[in-house]
């Protein structure tokens, strides 16, 4: 898909001709997913490349690590799975055989990558497309009264709720919260809410 830039009253918009996907190679242990809702967490600035626009911003053809949609399809061994079922994923690809990953610790995974946003070691195509594949252990059914729009924010609220069970914090403490981004603004939610 090729992005063309308009610029109109301070307004920065990206028109796309057609929807890319980030589909890969399918394997027996995947699913395909058609997207239905994406969320955009991340500056473009952590590219360090601030001359593109649009999605290859960071140097990914895709950006876009938050998302839900519905299956399209599902690999030959998938269980649990099967079209149309609404879903989310974890942004963060990894090998749940890992020395890491069976110690609960994937974000350490050699194997690991990040959908859409990530320094180059790690870096994956997101969600910002029609289409996404992903293995069948990051995907997560919805509950039937959860709407796409929520769904997408399923990633981020869980790295603010994780980040304040670390935190020692005790009822009529302060707090501060440093960035007004999406993690910075889910944080002050959850602090509001959490006891």
């Amino acid at each position: 898909a090729e992005a063309k830039p308009e610029q109109q009253d301070d307004v920065l918009t990206v028109a796309f001709k057609e929807a890319p996907e980030n589909t890969g190679e399918f394997k027996w242990y995947d699913l395909l997913i058609t997207l239905t809702m994406e969320g955009f967490l991340g500056d473009p600035s952590y590219g360090g490349n601030k001359d593109k626009i649009g999605w290859k911003l960071m140097g990914f053809d895709l950006m876009g690590h938050e998302a839900a949609g519905v299956v399209e399809e599902t690999g030959s061994e998938v269980t649990g799975y099967r079209a149309g079922d609404r879903v989310t994923f974890d942004s963060m690809i990894y090998n749940p055989d890992s020395y890491f990953s069976r110690r609960g610790l994937a974000n350490l995974c050699d194997d690991r990558r990040v959908l859409g946003v990530s320094c180059e070691d790690y870096r994956q195509d997101g969600a910002f497309a029609e289409l996404v594949k992903v293995p069948q252990h990051t995907v997560y059914k919805l509950p039937a009264a959860m709407s796409f729009e929520q769904a997408a924010l399923v990633e981020p609220f869980s790295v603010t709720m994780h980040a304040k069970s670390l935190t020692p914090l005790q009822p009529g403490d302060s707090a501060v919260v440093f960035g007004a981004g999406l993690i910075g603004l889910a944080m002050l939610q959850v602090l509001q809410q959490q006891p």
